[in-house]
């Protein structure tokens, strides 16, 4: 982006209009190792800044922010989870999504079914698929 014919390279400034302001801070603090837990302590904070580092190629934060959420799956949150780790091409996070219901499913415990709705096809197909094997 900075080298080349890139209006950012001989700008040397890039724009970025469809993220906050405190997600775009907090990849730059990760950068330079700074202390970014306000924003990991939220979790919807979380998920912009792994829609933030899946598109622009933070491929060393995105996978720690995988694990995070990973961590913290619950029935409550595992809808939006699962649809985020589909739309940020997560494969951690989607391989822990799906093993947390794999194992609700194996403890016979309920699950909402307006829950199992929100779920994409490719998640249920996934789902179906590890349950078989």
């Amino acid at each position: 982006m900075f080298e080349g014919n890139f209006k950012e390279a001989q700008e040397k400034k890039v724009t970025i209009t469809d993220f906050k302001y405190e997600i775009v801070q907090a990849a730059i603090d990760y950068c330079y190792a700074q202390n970014m837990s306000s924003i990991l302590d939220d979790q919807d904070k979380t998920i912009d800044l792994l829609y933030f580092a899946n598109k622009y190629d933070f491929s060393t934060l995105k996978p720690k922010l995988e694990k995070l959420l990973s961590q913290k799956i619950s029935k409550e949150n595992i809808s939006i989870l699962a649809l985020v780790s589909g739309e940020t091409n997560s494969l951690q996070l989607r391989k822990a999504c799906l093993n947390f219901i794999h194992d609700q499913f194996n403890k016979k415990e309920g699950f909402p079914a307006e829950e199992v709705a929100k779920f994409d096809a490719q998640f249920l197909i996934d789902l179906v698929t590890l349950a078989l094997n």
